[in-house]
C-alpha cells in the first residue's frame, strides 16, 4: 500500500491518500484504526508500518487523543500529525472496513478537515 501527499491545485484541496490493491493490507490498517478508537493516548507511525510504502518520504503520526484535530502538517516536509478521539477513529476503520474483502475496488474519504483530507483508494 502507497501513502502520499497530493498538495492542493487550483481543482482541489491537498489529500493524503493511501492507495493500492491489496485488500490484506486495507485489513491490517482497519486493524491500526480500530486499535486507536480503543486506545486513548495511543500513538503510531503510519510510515513505519511494513505494509505502507510511503511515496516521497510521507509521514503520517495518528494519535488518539481527547479532541479531534484532523491532518496538520509538522515542520518536516512531507510529514503530518493526525489527530482524532477514539469515536472518530472508529468511524475512520468504518469507511476502511468494505475494503477489507478481496476484490473490493473503489475510493472512499476515510476524514475529512479540519487540516487535510484523507481517502483511501483500492485498485483492481
Amino acid at each position: 500500500m502507497h501513502l502520499e501527499h497530493l498538495p492542493a491545485t487550483s481543482d482541489r484541496p491537498g489529500v493524503l491518500l493511501f492507495h493500492g490493491p491489496d485488500f490484506t493490507e486495507a485489513r491490517a490498517l482497519f486493524e491500526v484504526f480500530r486499535t486507536l478508537a480503543t486506545s486513548p493516548g495511543m500513538s503510531t507511525r503510519l510510515w513505519g508500518i511494513p505494509y505502507i510504502d510511503p511515496v516521497d518520504d510521507c509521514r503520517i503520526t495518528a494519535f488518539s487523543a481527547e479532541e479531534d484535530q484532523g491532518v496538520v502538517p509538522k515542520e518536516r516536509e512531507n510529514a503530518f500529525k493526525w489527530t482524532l478521539k477514539p469515536e472518530t477513529w472508529g468511524e475512520v476503520a468504518a469507511h476502511l472496513e468494505p475494503f477489507c474483502a478481496e476484490g473490493a475496488t473503489g475510493e472512499e474519504t476515510l476524514a475529512e478537515g479540519p487540516g487535510l483530507a484523507v481517502k483511501y483508494t483500492a485498485t483492481a
